[in-house]
């Protein structure tokens, strides 16, 4: 049977549409579900386990499709919803089971090519843990601090002779109808930090001078940089605040940069990222954060940077045991 590839993710996602329209032109078998699927009962699923130490067997269905595993070779983890409901103890455990169930069979999947494995992912978005892999590979990071004491806040930002700025620690809350709140990075000076800094934890850092901004789209080893300009000032704190006005070239990255990042998603287990940058001044890039599920799509739209064709070429490129 020919070789598959799952990309699970939401109704709607018109980012995944762009690679799944790619994969079709290749010939290449999709399977297109999202995590909500199973519960809405609109998703099959059927795995046995032998006893003789074989891989699971079974198969994955629903209206439009039905994937053997065993032809599973590729997955792409890209926007899924959640698998259900949190509330109510029967709700609660509905999700749990659904999640550790076709969650878990899907990571166990063997010599799949994942981007990116779900259990790489979480762990991965974590901004001190990216951080501290990043400045040990060699990045250049701002100086940071993660508080919940108001005197080492202010302490902090008194330190920083070209200022601070607050950022959060994830993306921003999502609101009953799960629409993503976006916070935007934002100064900060010792007057502003009270005791309400005591109520959860918070991340701080150093202003860097900005000429121009960068968004890293890293795929299998590829890297695809993109300068950001903004029209009017371009030492600003947040392009994503202006997003309207924003001009975009393709770059060049530095090769020490690049090998750096290299070196952070080989620790962190990542296939895809999508990292912000600072280009100061006086040219030294400077690693902000690292996304492994950042948007891309409205970059290759303005550059023509082959994006969706690069995330196929690994969708469709087997992955090699030892």
């Amino acid at each position: 049977m020919p070789d598959s590839v799952l990309v699970i993710t939401r109704v709607g996602d018109i980012t995944a549409d762009l690679v799944i329209r790619e994969l079709d032109q290749r010939g290449v078998p999709v399977h297109r579900f999202d995590l909500a699927d199973l519960r809405a009962g609109s998703l099959r699923v059927t795995a046995e386990l032998a006893s003789t130490g074989e891989p699971w067997s079974g198969g994955l269905q629903d209206e439009h499709r039905d994937t053997d595993l065993s032809s599973v070779k590729a997955a792409w983890w890209r926007k899924p919803s959640g698998y259900g409901s949190r509330d109510g103890t029967e709700q609660a455990w509905m999700t749990a089971e659904a999640e550790f169930g076709l969650g878990g069979l899907l990571a166990t999947l063997p010599d799949v090519v994942w981007v990116n494995h779900p259990h790489r992912n979480r762990p991965a978005d974590h901004k001190p843990h990216q951080l501290r892999l990043a400045a040990a590979a060699g990045l250049v990071v701002p100086a940071t601090l993660i508080t919940n004491d108001p005197a080492a806040a202010r302490a902090f930002v008194a330190r920083q002779t070209g200022g601070t700025v607050y950022k959060p620690l994830r993306g921003g809350p999502r609101t009953p109808e799960g629409e993503r709140l976006l916070l935007h990075t934002d100064l900060v000076t010792t007057a502003q930090i009270d005791e309400g800094v005591r109520t959860t934890t918070h991340l701080f850092q150093e202003r860097v001078r900005c000429a121009y901004s960068v968004r890293v789209t890293f795929i299998g080893g590829r890297v695809f940089a993109v300068r950001i300009d903004t029209p009017d000032d371009s030492d600003v704190l947040d392009w994503r605040a202006d997003h309207d006005r924003l001009t975009y070239e393709p770059i060049e990255m530095p090769a020490d940069a690049a090998a750096g990042l290299a070196a952070l998603n080989r620790e962190l287990g990542l296939v895809y990222s999508a990292s912000d940058w600072i280009v100061t001044p006086e040219g030294t890039w400077t690693f902000l954060e690292n996304n492994p599920n950042g948007q891309w799509a409205w970059l290759e739209q303005h550059t023509g940077l082959p994006l969706t064709a690069a995330l196929a070429d690994v969708l469709t490129t087997r992955r090699t045991t030892t």
